[in-house]
């Protein structure tokens, strides 16, 4: 047997073992959890600080809003 024949065998095993691993019957709720995260709320509201581009934090000198004044 090559390594060429050794590393293809060696591959197949451990792709078949991942895919059983992955679709184990008890693992599904876990995964169905993690395929449904992005769709959640956040747990924590928005603050005006966490998000510096935000029309919520009008103290950013690049806010459109703060130099709405100095353009008029």
């Amino acid at each position: 047997m090559s390594a060429s024949e050794f590393s293809l065998i060696a591959v197949a095993i451990a792709f078949t073992g991942l895919v059983i691993w992955v679709y184990w019957p008890g693992r599904r709720q876990r995964l169905e959890s993690f395929g449904s995260m992005p769709l959640d709320d956040d747990e924590s509201p928005k603050t005006p600080d966490a998000d510096p581009d935000s029309l919520l934090n009008p103290g950013d000198v690049t806010h459109p809003e703060k130099n709405k004044d100095k353009r008029l």
